[in-house]
């Protein structure tokens, strides 16, 4: 793999708490998180969150895609505790830094799928996926809706 070989190199040369591990770290706990290998993934994504934390300004906005990674990750393990904290400190992220608003329906969309996995307020669950599913049809971000609706065909308000 080349993540690995690349966490080496960039390990053995500028150390583990380097940014750039950050970045790698994800890649592997998104690739791990896409092959259903998930405690991997959730080792892999708490590490990457890590070094991100570490290395960025306190509550900085580039936390959001490790957060969204992890809620997905926690969820499907059924960590739903862990996995709705961070959905809802990715939702509070986005808006104390005024993410633009596709990158704010990111976060709730990814909430709300963590609600939903985890049989927690369904109706909130819904009422933020129709809200991001606004968005994106109002912001163009075609691949996004698609992206969104599929992974919300079949559900509704009963379960």
């Amino acid at each position: 793999e080349h993540f690995q070989e690349a966490l080496r190199i960039n390990t053995a040369a500028r150390g583990e708490g380097h940014p750039l591990n950050a970045v790698i770290l994800f890649n592997l706990a998104n690739n791990a998180h896409t092959q259903g290998r998930l405690e991997e993934a959730r080792t892999l994504g708490l590490r990457a969150l890590a070094v991100q934390e570490a290395t960025s300004e306190r509550g900085s906005l580039e936390l959001l895609p490790f957060l969204i990674e992890l809620t997905q990750i926690e969820a499907k393990l059924g960590d739903c505790d862990a996995a709705l904290e961070r959905g809802q400190r990715q939702v509070a992220l986005a808006l104390d830094h005024d993410a633009s608003p596709v990158a704010l329906a990111d976060a709730r969309a990814y909430f709300a799928d963590a609600l939903w996995i985890c049989k927690r307020d369904r109706p909130r669950a819904l009422a933020l996926f129709r809200e991001s599913e606004s968005i994106f049809a109002a912001a163009g971000e075609a691949e996004k809706l698609e992206q969104l609706r599929a992974n919300w065909r079949g559900r509704d308000a009963r379960g």
